[in-house]
Formats: C-alpha cells, structure tokens, sequence
C-alpha cells in the first residue's frame, strides 16, 4: 500500500513539472536502475505484445490538415532558466549551428524537452504513433527537410551520411541513413524498416547512445523526419510489402528457473556466448574480433551493466533476436530457432543483470555510468543546443 502511494505521488510530481535541468545527469538510483541496470528487472518492464495500442486509420483529410498546419507552425516555447543557462554554456551554439538551408517553415527550436528528461531519469515515454500519415506527402517531405537541418544534421550530416560536425565524438557513431542499412527494425533482416519502425526509433531514442528521443516534438514534425530519412536512404513505399515479423503471445513463466536453464542452453547452441561471452559481459572469445558494416571495431553488448540500446520492453528484445541489427555482426534468428527457443533465450538473457551485477566492481560499474552520462550529454549538445561544433562537450 505504501509502495503504490509512493508511485502515485511520485508520478503527481513528474506531472506537475513544467521543466527540468537539461544538464542534470541521472540520479544514482536511476542510473544503476535503469542506465546500469541492477539486478532487478522493473514489473512495467514487460508489456505484452497484445497490450500494444491498436493501429489507427489514416487521419480524415479535415484532421490531416489540421494537423499539418499546426505541426509548420508551432508557438514558440519560452526557454526554461535551466534551458538557458545549458545554451549559453554550450561553446555559442548559435555560432556552431550548421546552416539552415531550408527555410519553408516559421519552425522555432524545441526549447523545453520536457519528456526528455524523462528518460534520461530511466523513464519509459511513448513512442507508438497515434495516427497513420502519407509518407510521400509532399509537405512532410518539406518539413521534413527542414527539420532535420535543425535536429539531426549536426550528428547525421546533411546527407545523412553519419558524417555531421558531432559525430567523431559520438560512440556508436551516428548511422549512415543514406546507406538504407537499419539495425533496429520489425522487419526480417536484409529488409527496409517499416515507416513505424523509423517513427519508433526517433520517437523513443537508443539507450546509451547520442540518439536522443524526440517524443517532445508534435507527432506530426516526427512523421515529417520519417519521411525525410526514407527519402535519405532511398527506400520506396512499395518495399514495406513484406511488414513486420510477428511475434507470438509472450510466456508467463520467463522468470521460471527452467526455462532459464533451458534458455542457457539455446544461448550456447546459437553461439551468443562466442561475442557476448558465457555469463553475457561482451568478453567471448570472438569479441575483439567484431567489425560493423564498415571495418570499424565494434564491441558486443555487455548484457549486465549496458543497457540494451532498444529498450527492455520484452517484444523489443524478440524483435531483436529474430530480426538482427542489420550492418553489425548480429544475426537474426528468425529461421534458427523456433519461438519457442527464443523466448527461453529472453528468460536466461533477462536474468544475467541478476544473477551478475553484484560481481562487477564498483570501477566498472562508474565506468559504465560515465560512458552513458558523456554520450547522452553529447546528444543533449548537439540536438538541445542546436551545436554543430566538433567539441566534445
């Protein structure tokens, strides 16, 4: 009782801020919780595949403009105090800002961030879309530009070729959007991602990187970037035919002792202990071996201390493992093993955190913190303050 009413009043409070300190790094809590991932695994953790939102029609056409008009033309967010000073501290950013080459929209700069902060506490925030858009649509295609000179060209480039004045200080570098190569995706490997799986990304941001969500901008901005980064990486509608995989009603008993057992089996019989070693550290035997798409060293996930980039809600870990992260060693599984495996695979690798974390030493584990603190306060200073400078602040 007095846990529910701590939640209850703890969530009042989330709901009664207007805005946050933008430079604030995780509480310790928060990060050994969520950055770091302690042991135990958050109840609200799972969500089942069936308890995902429903699709929505396409929006009427009096709707879709109505939502148009109001995604080119936002009111303009006064700064926060904190938000201020965050800019003012970041080398000038208005003096390191690329230029803006397209300017078909009185667009003013998000300045507030407000579910942002959210996350970056461990917080979970929506990134399902609400409405279902023409991605075609010529005026998302120029919004759509126009926003991604504003948000994602510091890091991504101009192009989208991962080559923005930010992106030497980012680890993993920003992805090479014109490349067509996607690694998180619904969609069986070596397939484009679907436009959901895009607005997903850029909604809800990669754990433990400089991708950032942007669930503050309206869904409508949101869309207009999906369109954009399609049109960057060349992919027509017509190649979205095959959809996403399915996946089947998850298990009650993934925290079972058995079907862990079982699933330390699958995780040998498939290889994983080879790259991610045999208690999940990222230390097998072929771990230093890894190279991406492009011949750079890529080191495979430490399931204990590094969050999964994805997040932990369990069908994203299945989509994961059967669809494979696309231009990196990990392969997806859908042909290799049965649902059925896969699900004892989530059980034993959601139980590594558990059954490792006290055996890290605390070096490690502040380590770990720092390196998600610097590449997420990258991605503040590029998207937050609009930078386009090469520092590493």
């Amino acid at each position: 009782m007095k846990a529910r009413l701590l939640t209850a009043l703890t969530l009042a409070m989330w709901a009664g801020l207007t805005t946050a300190a933008l430079a604030q790094a995780p509480s310790p809590q928060a990060a050994s919780r969520s950055v770091i991932r302690s042991g135990k695994l958050e109840a609200n953790t799972v969500r089942p595949a069936s308890a995902q939102p429903p699709a929505t029609a396409q929006p009427s056409a009096t709707r879709y403009a109505q939502a148009k008009q109001a995604a080119a033309r936002q009111p303009a967010a006064q700064p926060s105090r904190a938000a201020a000073q965050h800019g003012a501290a970041q080398h000038g950013a208005a003096q390191h800002a690329m230029p803006q080459r397209n300017r078909a929209f009185n667009i003013p700069r998000e300045r507030r961030w407000i579910k942002l902060q959210y996350w970056l506490r461990g917080q979970k925030i929506p990134s399902k879309p609400d409405v279902s858009v023409n991605i075609e649509d010529p005026f998302l295609l120029k919004l759509g530009a126009q926003l991604f000179d504003m948000y994602c060209a510091n890091c991504h480039g101009a192009e989208g070729r991962g080559d923005g004045p930010r992106a030497a200080g980012l680890q993993p570098r920003p992805r090479d959007l014109a490349s067509g190569m996607f690694k998180f995706r619904s969609t069986p490997s070596g397939e484009p991602p679907t436009p959901q799986d895009l607005f997903q990304t850029i909604s809800g941001g990669l754990r433990g990187t400089g991708m950032l969500p942007f669930a503050d901008l309206p869904e409508m901005q949101r869309w207009a970037l999906v369109a954009h980064v399609t049109k960057l990486a060349g992919t027509a509608p017509g190649e979205f035919d095959l959809g996403p995989v399915e996946i089947p009603p998850q298990p009650k008993d993934l925290s079972k002792p058995a079907r862990i057992a079982r699933g330390r089996q699958i995780y040998t019989k498939l290889g994983c202990d080879k790259c991610h070693g045999a208690e999940g550290r990222g230390d097998g035997p072929s771990a230093n071996e890894q190279v991406d798409a492009y011949g750079v060293p890529m080191a495979p996930r430490d399931f204990v201390i590094q969050p999964l980039k994805r997040g932990e809600y369990i069908e994203d870990v299945y989509r994961t493992i059967v669809t494979g992260l696309d231009g990196t060693p990990m392969p997806g599984y859908l042909e290799s093993a049965s649902s059925e495996e896969i699900w004892d695979l989530i059980a034993f690798v959601r139980s590594l955190p558990s059954e490792g974390f006290n055996k890290v030493s605390p070096l490690e584990i502040a380590r770990a913190r720092e390196l998600v603190n610097i590449q997420q306060g990258r991605g503040q200073h590029a998207v937050v303050s609009g930078c386009g400078c090469g520092s590493g602040g």
